[in-house]
């Protein structure tokens, strides 16, 4: 079985809400530009009113807007903030999700500093289950500092052997964590810090890395920075963030595949293919018990080089074969 080339669960799943945030990204500029054409004229403040009431909400009705086109503009810019938020706590949840799993399925990992502890393998507890040690000790691990050093941290204690171009590329993560950090704590006021930060050297070394290497064509330009002025970002600055994170996740997911190796990609197909409580790649039924864990290292995780017997085989080399016989029985009871 070759798995050099796939991908965890967390990814996975990081890598759809990608598409369908940015969808909605699309879709949220559209109605946002068309709203502000609306308003633009000579009797918008009545027009954006009379819209406005027909929503349907529970606000008093008969509202003027003096200056439509600006409440548009404003509200535009107040949403394009909550989703640069949004985009960087899905990478979060992505690196807690990832450990969670590498942590559960790989016992090297597991077994080293700082993320040594005492563990059950869940598949040798019937019926099997997550314990919950590893969400407990990955949840320790990414929260004492939230992403303030989140991807240095994963560097240095997991051997990512991250990329020289991509630690370059760093400042520009943290210049987008630290607008995140002031629309969440501070209304969206910049402050000085984010200001000075802003016109650093590091900053700008790390906007041309990025240029240059990942986006290979000139990135959105940065909106002026004013510590007395709250921040204004479009949705061109949602993408970017959205893919700087991206690209760091991936990053982050090949060297956990290759910590997790064969067995571990096994052990999470198992997981994912018959104990989940739910899953979109699950089929309605499979006759044999193998299948549905054939059928997630292949069309899920990306894995290849593999037969029927050589699953088998390695199935019962991990000592597995039971486990999966009788999790085929309790998710497809109607299965003779």
């Amino acid at each position: 079985m070759d798995v050099s080339n796939s991908v965890t669960e967390a990814l996975n799943r990081y890598h759809f809400w990608r598409e369908e945030f940015h969808t909605l990204i699309a879709a949220a500029a559209a109605g946002q530009t068309l709203l502000g054409s609306v308003v633009s004229v000579p009797n918008g403040a009545e027009v954006l009113g009379a819209l406005v009431d027909s929503v349907g909400e529970p606000w008093p009705k008969g509202k003027r807007f003096p200056e439509p086109k600006t409440t548009v503009d404003t509200a535009s810019s107040v949403l394009w903030g909550l989703l640069i938020v949004q985009a960087l706590s899905a990478f979060d949840e992505y690196t807690v999700s990832a450990l969670e799993d590498l942590l559960e399925f790989d016992a090297a990992s597991r077994g080293q500093t700082p993320f040594e502890h005492d563990h059950k393998d869940m598949f040798a507890v019937a019926p099997p289950r997550r314990s919950g040690c590893c969400p407990a000790v990955a949840g320790t691990y990414c929260f004492r500092d939230g992403l303030g050093s989140r991807i240095e941290d994963f560097d240095k204690d997991l051997d990512l052997r991250l990329a020289s171009s991509l630690i370059e590329v760093l400042p520009l993560f943290h210049y987008f964590r630290r607008v995140r950090n002031r629309i969440v704590h501070s209304n969206s006021w910049a402050g000085e810090g984010l200001e000075d930060y802003s016109k650093s050297d590091e900053l700008r070394k790390a906007v041309a890395t990025w240029d240059n290497t990942y986006c290979q064509r000139p990135s959105p330009r940065l909106p002026a920075i004013h510590s007395d002025q709250r921040l204004s970002f479009l949705p061109r600055h949602v993408i970017m963030v959205s893919t700087i994170c991206y690209e760091f996740a991936k990053a982050i997911d090949r060297a956990f595949v290759q910590r997790l190796g064969e067995d571990g990609i096994v052990r999470m197909a198992l997981y994912y293919s018959l104990v989940a409580p739910e899953h979109p790649t699950r089929s309605a039924t499979h006759k044999r018990p193998e299948a549905p864990l054939g059928n997630f290292l292949y069309a899920r995780f990306g894995a290849v080089d593999f037969s029927r017997d050589s699953l088998l085989a390695r199935l019962r080399e991990l000592g597995l074969w039971e486990a999966t016989v009788s999790l085929h029985r309790m998710r497809y009871p109607e299965v003779p």
